[in-house]
């Protein structure tokens, strides 16, 4: 295959990949939940968390097969038409169905998430990786930029269910170059013996598995803080649209502006961040991008606290674009640093992503219990994502490697 096409799809379709993220999870659902289906923080929270919970059990097992019998490319066409065809289904149904139809889509397009992150490694070198990543990850924010267009111009004028075809067009579109350009090079045929469906060989998987994380000391505290700062990242770009127009006091139109300030400065930031990481190491640039996250949670759930200057929310935005690039164009280099044995691939990314699919269960169950079930609001459900941030760079800071 021409490694330079297939360099400009992966990095492409990282474009439909974050219009699903930043369009349906962080923006559509949530709003159509709330505004539509009379729905509460809870409602959204609870949802997503089941939907990880389902995708915790199914992604290292997806991740395993597939190192097996060396094929990326299916899985990813199959996660990408499973999520297409669920969320164009959004937006015209009851709150039942439309939780079904969005943890469908969730769990599917996680699945691709996972492969398409394994085929990282096959596009590129050690000295470049960060590099294509960045890119992928600053790229992929013009999916963002699409995503709240279509907030703002789509769901206005002909409602949510075009909202969500409109995403769904995104994610088509955006996927067919890669689909098209990678090939997978050494294929082999699925042996059905090595995956039989009993209980007991599921528990030894797991047993194999906590035993070859056991021996991995570094990937396992890598893990672990990775849960807290994810926790913290998803949680709060799941609820921004709900804690914008709730506590702060904005529009719906008003934050997906703010939204729109934060998606240009991350796409140069991403970018430019994958050059930091070639050269500082991605543990450094982890900590640095967390220590400044954590303060600006504190900050955010200051402002309506104290009445702060609405201006500075444009600062917060720009910063947050900032911060939030540079933690996902280091994460994912990082622990394939890490990695012992790069021929198990993608059964480590499966734990990389069992680890982001707790934190997306915990982050926004924490959220809705916080907010909703214990009545306390959206400021301390704020305050604990800081915190979450705090404890993920105590444990970087433990860390052996300098870089």
């Amino acid at each position: 295959m021409n490694k330079k096409k297939v360099i400009v799809s992966w990095i492409v379709f990282d474009i439909g990949v974050t219009s699903f993220f930043v369009g349906v999870v962080g923006m559509l659902f949530p709003l159509w939940i709330l505004n539509e289906l009379n729905g509460t923080d809870a409602t959204v929270g609870y949802t997503l968390s089941i939907a990880m919970l389902i995708n915790m059990v199914v992604t290292p097992f997806i991740g395993k097969i597939s190192d097996h019998i060396s094929r990326r490319l299916p899985f990813v066409i199959i996660g990408i038409l499973a999520c297409v065809i669920a969320t164009s289904l959004l937006g015209s149904t009851n709150l039942y169905i439309g939780i079904l139809l969005f943890s469908i889509a969730v769990v599917a397009v996680y699945i691709a998430n996972v492969i398409y992150g394994t085929m990282l490694v096959e596009i590129s070198s050690e000295e470049n990786m960060g590099k294509i990543n960045g890119l992928g990850v600053g790229v992929g924010y013009l999916g963002a930029i699409v995503a709240i267009f279509i907030g703002i111009f789509v769901v206005e004028n002909w409602g949510y269910a075009r909202g969500f075809q409109s995403i769904t067009l995104c994610i088509i579109v955006f996927s067919i170059p890669l689909l098209l350009c990678y090939k997978d090079e050494t294929p082999k045929y699925f042996q059905r013996k090595y995956f039989q469906f009993k209980i007991k060989n599921i528990l030894q998987g797991i047993k194999n598995a906590l035993l070859e994380l056991k021996n991995s000391k570094e990937i396992t505290k890598f893990l672990f803080s990775r849960f807290w700062f994810t926790s913290s990242l998803y949680t709060a770009q799941t609820f921004a649209v709900v804690f914008g127009t709730g506590a702060a006091g904005f529009t719906a139109f008003e934050v997906q502006m703010l939204l729109f300030m934060g998606v240009l400065v991350a796409i140069p930031g991403a970018i430019a961040w994958g050059f930091i990481v070639d050269k500082i190491g991605a543990k450094n640039s982890l900590v640095i991008v967390l220590g400044i996250w954590a303060a600006v949670l504190v900050v955010c759930a200051c402002m309506p606290l104290f009445e702060l200057n609405k201006s500075l929310w444009f600062l917060i935005g720009i910063i947050t674009g900032i911060v939030i690039s540079g933690i996902w164009a280091s994460d994912r280099p990082y622990m394939i640093t890490l990695l012992p044995n790069k021929n198990s691939l993608g059964q480590y990314l499966g734990y990389h992503a069992v680890t982001g699919r707790l934190a997306s269960i915990f982050g926004p169950f924490s959220w809705g219990f916080i907010s909703t079930t214990l009545g306390l609001g959206q400021i301390p459900a704020v305050l604990t994502l800081a915190v979450f941030s705090l404890i993920s760079l105590a444990f970087i800071l433990g860390f052996r490697n300098k870089k």
